[in-house]
């Protein structure tokens, strides 16, 4: 309302808000004996104790420790309650002293039982008017607050300043409502972020800085935004704001607790967590109001309150986690049909996965694809586990190791520099472990292998990405691995082999980076298709197919003659050449495969290296 402030203090709101209805305030600074009622007035004096608590409590109140102020209110009102007769005028002004320390505390709900708590014991206690109008509007209920407006004043509102108090209501309520849809609607992370600023200056603007809902949307985005324990404690102010009771509290905590652990991948103690959340299901106390979720909630699951639905749920994320266990164990043994199909079954069954547990997942498929030959689908898991977990260390690892065996030595260098760097940063937060120590032994050392083949500049193995053999390798066999990956690895179908979900349950909303997850992979997926394209550009003719196999063949012996042991024969004097029976036995090999039109230059330095 215009009229009307949103004050940070009690006693200066409800001053306010009685200035401008039109109240004149003779009768707050009233003494007290006038305000007492005859039975009050007849009583004995007032307890000592009592009026140290409330001397206690103002002290408290005026140094800011509103909860320690609130104790002592307490304790005197209790206290209060056993003088006999009850002075009604005493109970009124306590409980008037707890509704503004809870103000303070941010529960106006309980400050506004205290109120009409207040009011039941002296009906026109004005401070206690004052404070229920407060509670009102920062909890959003304008014509409840209107209904106080009317207590407090000494004559009815006029029909101009009713048209006024109107507009206001009308206006605030827009800027709700508009807040509310603007964070329905948010569909990125950077809507999600505009959303939550609004949304925030929407609550510290507006009359209604602890409406329910509000609160309760703001804790929405936050569990979107993976903003987890901020979400947690919003969900304890609106819950303070509104008033729950401790299980309803307790059960959207849990649900936000188990939504940070289904979004990091952590899936037996998210469906632990979920089993413990349906056996409070069926309780009415526990379920929400609907009109205080918004629509197309991550909260929506609650909204059914059925113990079936979050079982299922439950044992669905139990299997995805069984999978991947199974598999693990299944690579440990060595069996790698075994961990192949259980590791497809975690990624492609009827539940799709969290991005992080997909991302593991993927990883550890890629390692038994390598231990398989298979480089191409390797790589092609490798870059999906990167798209949806880029800080994943192992995944980068495999990816740099499964580049570096296909000559791609400089994008390896690239991708295993940024983790060393990385581990840089972790090694200077203190975050290492024994494990983390082990890892970073391979990352050094799969980085040294690629630095030394790009300061080679070894030639990048397009057989491997096509899949086919270096030596007696057709056109026809070329056109037709390269069709075949084309249909396998098509950016379009990138999504459909790299299933995952940010939404705990199909009802929920997912996470506001869910898009931006799907173009990373569909990114990737590019970079497995450019690889593919260049490998069959690379292989497209014969002779570039054996100039690159000289190529190959050259740096497979350096690498074997490097890694040879130490000769003493083999440095003293001149080194002998090869035969010339095995030259040219290996010279009439190739004459009968090829044709002399392909003998260029580059393949005759490839002899002439042999026979030296």
């Amino acid at each position: 309302m215009m009229p009307l402030r949103n004050p940070k203090h009690a006693p200066a709101a409800a001053a306010h808000l009685s200035r401008s209805a039109g109240v004149r305030h003779q009768g707050t600074k009233r003494s007290l004996s006038a305000q007492r009622s005859p039975a009050a007035q007849r009583a004995a004096p007032l307890n000592l104790e009592i009026e140290q608590l409330r001397e206690k409590g103002n002290a408290a109140f005026k140094a800011g420790s509103y909860s320690i102020a609130l104790q002592h209110y307490q304790e005197a009102q209790g206290k209060a309650l056993t003088c006999r007769p009850v002075d009604d005028d005493l109970q009124a002004r306590i409980l008037s002293n707890c509704a503004a320390a809870q103000l303070h505390l941010g529960q106006p709900q309980a400050a506004l039982q205290s109120c009409k708590r207040a009011l039941q014991a002296v009906p026109n206690h004005t401070r206690a008017l004052g404070r229920a109008v407060t509670c009102h509007l920062r909890m959003g209920g304008f014509s409840a607050a209107q209904g106080f407006i009317d207590a407090l004043r000494a004559q009815p509102l006029t029909q101009a300043e009713a048209n006024t108090c109107q507009q206001s209501k009308d206006a605030l309520q827009a800027l709700v409502q508009q807040a509310l849809a603007r964070a329905a609607k948010a569909a990125t992370a950077e809507e999600g972020v505009q959303a939550l600023a609004a949304l925030e200056a929407c609550l510290e603007d507006s009359h209604a800085p602890c409406m329910p809902s509000l609160l309760l949307t703001k804790a929405d985005l936050l569990l979107l935004l993976d903003r987890h324990q901020d979400a947690t404690r919003m969900v304890l102010a609106a819950s303070e704001a509104a008033g729950w009771p401790q299980e309803r509290l307790e059960r959207y905590s849990k649900w936000v607790h188990a939504h940070m652990l289904y979004s990091q991948g952590q899936l037996d103690k998210a469906a632990t967590a979920v089993s413990e959340m349906a056996e409070a299901a069926a309780d009415d106390e526990c379920r929400p109001a609907p009109a205080l979720l918004p629509s197309r909630s991550a909260f929506a699951m609650l909204q059914q309150a059925e113990p079936q639905a979050f079982r299922d749920l439950a044992q669905s994320l139990t299997m995805l986690h069984q999978a991947k266990e199974e598999g693990n164990n299944a690579w440990r043994r060595q069996d790698k049909a075994a961990a192949l199909n259980f590791y497809t079954h975690a990624l492609e069954g009827i539940t799709a996965p969290p991005p992080v547990f997909a991302a593991v997942v993927f990883a550890s498929r890629a390692a038994v694809h390598r231990a398989d030959g298979r480089l191409l689908d390797a790589l092609a898991d490798s870059l999906r586990s990167l798209a949806l977990c880029p800080l994943y260390m192992r995944g980068v690892l495999r990816l740099g190791q499964l580049l570096t065996d296909m000559g791609r030595h400089e994008l390896a260098a690239q991708e295993l520099g940024a983790l060393q760097k990385e581990q840089a940063a972790a090694a200077r937060a203190h975050a290492v472990n024994a494990t983390c120590i082990d890892l970073w032994r391979d990352v050094d050392a799969a980085l040294k292998k690629a630095k030394e083949g790009q300061r080679q500049r070894r030639a990048i193995d397009h057989f491997e990405v096509l899949g086919v053999p270096r030596t007696l390798c057709t056109d026809d066999e070329v056109k037709k691995a390269y069709r075949q990956l084309v249909l396998k690895f098509h950016p379009d179908k990138a999504l459909g082999r790299c299933r995952f979900s940010s939404a705990i349950h199909t009802t929920c909303r997912p996470s506001l980076a869910q898009s931006q997850l799907e173009e990373r992979v569909r990114a990737q997926a590019h970079r497995v298709f450019s690889m593919i394209s260049d490998a069959s550009t690379a292989l497209a003719t014969r002779s570039s197919r054996i100039t690159l196999e000289a190529q190959l063949n050259v740096a497979q012996y350096r690498t074997a003659s490097q890694q040879q042991p130490y000769s003493p024969g083999r440095y003293s004097g001149a080194y002998q050449p090869r035969s010339s029976t095995a030259r040219a036995s290996r010279q009439n090999a190739y004459s009968k495969t090829y044709s002399n039109d392909y003998y260029d230059s580059d393949y005759y330095a490839y002899e002439r290296f042999w026979a030296s």
